[in-house]
């Protein structure tokens, strides 16, 4: 098989025996969301399976995780039926790219994944953004889910500005570190930003680095 048409790669992973998991959006749209496609890529470059998500509607994955039993846990936003909006999308499958599980809150909130890090258990932790207000209010958001897709917990960082997670990893001791933007902190407009977390979502310190 070999690789489908993508038009933006967004995350990738390196897997045993030389191999790649490829996550890539296909259709993109200036409206609303396209279509994600997980690759997984043999050493010599050629695809043994590809899976579409979401199978029905418009979604895109930017996060990618690969777990400690060989399968995989994916972030980012779906879009919602008869709307331009979106909500928050992770979703679990196994090593051949058949879903065991999706989450995708009741809430109307916007919201979406960033990146992802997995814990020893098969639990993750997604980072991203939810928007109050889709022009000017934004604040960071984090949530946890154990290996089975229940939200273990969430939580909202930042202030009355433009704040995101763009980036999250776990450390050997089990707290987390997340990177991102903010302008409700720092010295003036647009800062980079960073936090530390304990396992269950306490912020327990951050920085930020900018000029006025």
């Amino acid at each position: 098989m070999k690789l489908p048409q993508l038009e933006h790669i967004t995350a990738l992973v390196a897997l045993p025996a030389q191999r790649i998991a490829v996550m890539g959006t296909a259709e993109i749209s200036t409206t609303g969301p396209g279509i994600s496609r997980l690759v997984m890529l043999e050493s010599d470059g050629w695809a043994r399976w590809e899976k579409q998500l979401p199978a029905e509607g418009r979604g895109e994955l930017d996060a990618l995780t690969v777990l400690p039993d060989g399968g995989f846990v994916a972030a980012g936003r779906l879009g919602r039926p008869d709307s331009t909006d979106w909500s928050l999308w992770v979703i679990r499958v196994d090593p051949l790219g058949e879903i065991l599980w999706e989450h995708v809150p009741e809430d109307p909130q916007v919201e979406s994944g960033r990146a992802i890090t997995a814990f020893p258990d098969g639990s993750v932790v997604v980072a991203g953004a939810s928007w109050k207000n889709l022009l000017a209010d934004q604040e960071a958001k984090v949530w946890r889910f154990s290996a089975e897709g229940s939200l273990l917990w969430q939580q909202s960082y930042g202030g009355d500005g433009y704040d995101a997670g763009e980036g999250i990893a776990r450390l050997m001791d089990g707290t987390l570190v997340v990177v991102g933007s903010t302008s409700s902190k720092g010295a003036g407009k647009t800062d980079l930003w960073t936090f530390g977390l304990s396992p269950e979502g306490e912020l327990l310190w951050e920085e930020t680095f900018g000029s006025p």
